[in-house]
């Protein structure tokens, strides 16, 4: 019976991860703040994150098409709500992206967006040099 516990609490865990949106947060969010991992894989995410919007910010997608497909790349709900809510908030005007952003304490630490594309190459750079 012992033995048979875990599976379970396994299985149960897993099919309400997927299927539930809430419990896929939640779940993402306890991986982003686990002790020793949850930093390293914030790190790895951010510098997916910057790699791809600095990739499509140089091939003349706007800033906000490239936040929108960005929050697919990161795979992580709570950096996507954090990309979300700072890609809706950047339609109000005289708001800069490192403002939007600024809410979100995952996605602040990338640097400042609207600098030129080179410069958001090297912010990705710098994501991946800390990992």
């Amino acid at each position: 019976m012992l033995l048979i516990l875990p599976i379970v609490t396994a299985v149960v865990i897993t099919f309400m991860v997927r299927t539930r949106p809430r419990a896929r947060y939640l779940f993402d969010y306890a991986i982003l703040h686990l002790p020793v991992t949850g930093e390293i894989l914030q790190k790895i995410i951010l510098a997916r994150f910057a790699n791809f919007f600095a990739l499509m910010y140089r091939s003349g997608i706007t800033i906000l098409g490239a936040v929108k497909t960005s929050e697919d790349i990161v795979a992580n709900r709570v950096i996507a709500d954090g990309l979300q809510r700072g890609g809706a908030s950047r339609s109000m005007p005289a708001k800069s992206m490192s403002e939007a952003f600024q809410n979100s304490r995952h996605v602040s630490s990338i640097g400042n967006p609207d600098a030129q594309g080179r410069r958001i190459h090297r912010c990705a750079g710098y994501c991946a040099d800390e990992m």
